[in-house]
């Protein structure tokens, strides 16, 4: 996992920590509260909406997150099997340069999806609710991502030249 020195950069990761955590409750509390309404007869219209607006925005940020803490599901099936020397140098290289490429690809989905929603200016039906709200998440997450992967990409060109020793993380294992 990256360690940052950068007071802005330990900012960004405190935000995602409490976005996370409200958003989880958030979530629960609206589906929570939607079950509960409904048990009772009393409809919760539009309770989709709000928990549209917070599950995409929690997926979102914790993919960031994610990202950050390098905790997402992977296949390093021959980052495990090879034994340690440049071939395993060289592929664990091109699996930074490859996710990074890849999820600066999804950055700019994102970014034409939210701008072709802002054009449109749609909205949900019953609040109101931007559509542009909810898809601007899919463009924070993919570009915060695409940010940490070429951090860790950094880290691994400057281990592939040398600059900086290669140190078993206790979490990547």
């Amino acid at each position: 996992m990256l360690e940052f020195k950068s007071p802005l950069l330990r900012g960004v990761d405190k935000v995602m920590e409490w976005a996370i955590l409200i958003l989880l409750m958030a979530l629960t509390l609206i589906i929570g509260g939607a079950c509960l309404l409904r048990t009772i007869n009393i409809s919760f219209v539009g309770f989709e909406e709000l928990a549209t607006l917070a599950a995409f925005w929690l997926y979102m940020i914790g993919t960031a997150h994610g990202s950050r803490e390098k905790s997402q599901i992977t296949a390093d099936i021959l980052e495990v099997m090879l034994p340690e020397n440049r071939g395993k140098d060289v592929m664990l290289l091109l699996k930074w340069v490859f996710a990074f490429i890849l999820s600066c690809i999804f950055a700019y989905w994102a970014f034409t999806l939210l701008m072709w929603t802002l054009q449109t200016g749609a909205k949900t039906t019953v609040f109101k609710i931007p559509n542009s709200l909810i898809q601007s998440s899919i463009l924070v997450g993919t570009g915060l991502s695409a940010f940490y992967n070429l951090l860790y990409l950094i880290r691994e060109i400057k281990i592939f030249t040398g600059k900086q020793p290669r140190y078993v993380e206790a979490d990547e294992n």
